[in-house]
């Protein structure tokens, strides 16, 4: 990296391979002694070391420690950042010998590991011509994923800011757009317009604006630090809440004219999972994460093609709600793909928003 500006507003990833100690946490000082290069092996980054901690079957649960080193030109002026994602499910950084950043605290056992996963931003400057990294990490909840999945970046401090700020201002978009709508339902209700939609209206309301403080950088995190289990168990259940809630909102709306077997069941499917949820484990949750996706995705299936129906027959502003559901269905399957197969992808708040004024301006026009 001797040829990069870091002067500039650009981001560099630090994707390829890094050297990987799998089952021990090594100190930095640890990983200088000749013993440690004995288990010594290579490993992609980003990607699941669900191949690499044993030599004789594949896991995700476990531990291990990841160092890299990087070249830069000697300045002791210059301002280096790194952003570091939310790595499952606990890790420290340390850059040079020093601790800089730790997500939980990372142990050789589950009993002694504290679990959380929240993305970190650490700046530091050095006069040395080597950046040695070492980022330890365990895992001992999520059996899907393990190790660093999404990318690590490396900048000027201006430049990770940057990327930093751009990503949470778009979610805080999101969440004050949600809370504005939240507040005009509060207050139709209270001056006396007490209908069942403005209800579901307002719990769809909540349950999306959960989903978007508990994903991506974890808003909520920053403000009330709760142990990875939380994270994961709030994350699902606000899908749950997004899909029971949706389908109630759009039928208490049209229900004299959509006619469908699974509603009557469908909010008592949804309660069971939420339950499901907050009495089992993480890693319970996370087995059953498909389930828990395809609520939402099935939801937004059968209102899609009611409200299709219904505008086809006579009710031309059913289309606002085909609308609104096509841009959740957009968001759900867009939050599955990010989760399952490709992690870096940035946050994206334009269907979210989309949605919440088409279901306000089918339920205003009616």
């Amino acid at each position: 990296m001797r040829g990069f500006d870091f002067s500039s507003d650009e981001t560099i990833t630090m994707n390829g391979e890094w050297e990987f100690y799998p089952l021990k946490l090594f100190s930095p000082a640890e990983l200088k002694e000749t013993n440690a290069q004995k288990n010594r092996s290579l490993i992609q980054v980003p990607g699941k070391w669900v191949n690499s901690l044993y030599p004789d079957h594949s896991t995700n649960i476990g531990y291990g420690t990841y160092r890299l080193h990087v070249l830069v030109t000697p300045d002791s002026s210059r301002d280096f950042s790194m952003r570091l994602p939310g790595i499952v499910s606990t890790s420290a950084l340390y850059v040079n010998g020093q601790l800089l950043a730790r997500s939980g605290s990372p142990a050789e056992s589950r009993e002694k590991n504290i679990s959380q996963v929240v993305p970190k931003t650490v700046s530091f400057t050095t006069d040395k011509s080597e950046l040695d990294i070492v980022i330890q990490v365990a895992n001992y909840e999520n059996k899907r994923q393990g190790g660093i999945i999404r990318s690590i970046k490396i900048g000027s401090d201006k430049a990770i800011e940057k990327e930093k700020w751009f990503s949470i201002s778009m979610q805080i978009i999101v969440v004050v757009v949600m809370a504005l709508h939240a507040v005009y339902v509060c207050m139709l209700y209270l001056i006396g317009i007490k209908q069942k939609p403005l209800l579901s209206f307002l719990m769809l309301i909540l349950s999306a604006l959960l989903m978007t403080i508990v994903d991506d950088d974890k808003l909520l995190f920053f403000l009330f630090p709760l142990p990875y289990e939380w994270n994961i168990k709030l994350a699902y259940v606000s899908f749950v809440g997004v899909a029971a809630f949706l389908l109630s909102f759009a039928k208490s709306l049209v229900s004299h004219k959509m006619r469908f077997p699974l509603f009557r069941w469908f909010s008592w499917i949804c309660t069971l999972c939420a339950i499901t949820i907050l009495l089992t484990s993480a890693s319970t949750t996370l087995l059953l994460s498909s389930l828990y996706f395809c609520l939402p995705l099935l939801a937004s299936l059968i209102l899609l093609a009611q409200s299709l129906r219904t505008s086809q027959r006579n009710d031309s502003d059913a289309i606002f709600l085909g609308l609104g559901v096509t841009s959740i269905m957009t968001n759900v399957v867009g939050g599955f793909i990010k989760a399952i197969w490709w992690p870096d992808i940035g946050y994206y708040p334009i269907d979210l928003i989309v949605a919440f004024l088409m279901f306000a301006s089918y339920w205003f026009k009616r």
